[in-house]
């Protein structure tokens, strides 16, 4: 009855961020730092999957190394992404880092299961108009890049002009560590980061750079050292 009751909440706040979305036109980014071996984990993981279905929410999961010692190597897993963690951890002010978290528009962490708070969060930051809009063109193997401020927002810090890549969906058989015998579902698994230049934070940015392999593309402007996010686009 317990279960059902929140996931009722749940539902509900989805609805409530949805319509935010529609009215303020604005991508949150949210990261999910998770792992296969956690056991604590797969309600986040299945969260981020219902994020994900959203148009207005660039939903990644990153997946770190550091329970791989307890039993079950993560297949996601990059000693990069634990770094990214680690840096945000730094930056806002936390002792440790631990599995399942969220960071959404680089400012804000949350437990990664706790849909009620999440949801609050998302639902603010979705009234919030991206200070960065960006618009790009696929041709010939090439994707060309254009960062500008917003109409509506004022001139941002000097930013980093980020690539993401990952893959859309993908199922793993845990065979052994806490979550041995599951066979878990993930979303928007995040297979690379690269940063492919700055913006100064008013202006035009523009660049090209070629486009290759079956994973999806997302750009991000996040300020420096991984700070606060002005602008995320899903590349088609």
């Amino acid at each position: 009855m317990k279960k059902n009751a929140v996931l009722a909440c749940f539902l509900a706040f989805i609805a409530c961020v949805s319509t935010a979305y529609a009215e303020a036109k604005s991508v949150v980014v949210v990261e999910l730092f998770t792992s296969q071996g956690c056991s604590a984990c797969p309600p986040a993981d299945a969260l981020l999957q219902d994020l994900a279905e959203k148009p207005h929410v660039l939903a990644l999961a990153f997946h770190v190394d550091y329970w791989d010692y307890i039993g079950w190597k993560d297949t996601f897993a990059q000693p990069v992404f634990t770094q990214r963690q680690k840096t945000y951890a730094k930056r806002l002010g936390r002792k440790h880092v631990y599995t399942p978290q969220m960071i959404i528009n680089g400012h804000h962490d949350v437990v990664g299961s706790y849909a009620m708070e999440i949801g609050e969060i998302l639902s603010d930051e979705a009234k919030e108009p991206q200070a960065a809009m960006i618009e790009s063109l696929a041709k010939e193997g090439e994707i060309s890049l254009l960062i500008k401020n917003s109409d509506n927002s004022r001139p941002t810090p000097q930013s980093e002009i980020l690539v993401i890549r990952f893959r859309a969906a993908s199922q793993v058989e845990i065979k052994k560590g806490e979550n041995k015998g599951r066979i878990l579902s993930y979303s928007n698994i995040v297979t690379s980061v690269s940063k492919i230049g700055n913006w100064r934070g008013t202006g035009t940015w523009k660049a090209s750079y070629a486009s290759s392999g079956t994973d999806k593309v997302a750009i991000i402007v996040q300020g420096k050292n991984q700070g606060r996010i002005y602008g995320s686009a899903i590349l088609p």
